[in-house]
């Protein structure tokens, strides 16, 4: 099971970076970073 999510979410994220610029992509990064920073907070 968690076999299939990993891949299925390294797909996404290719697909995602595909239809994104690098810049984008690194902007893109660095908001889910600081939202999963800022929900590690919260806990």
């Amino acid at each position: 099971m968690c076999k299939k999510v990993e891949k299925h979410r390294a797909e996404t994220d290719q697909t995602i970076t595909g239809m994104l610029s690098k810049d984008e992509t690194l902007g893109l990064v660095n908001v889910l970073k600081k939202m999963l920073k800022s929900s590690e907070d919260n806990k």
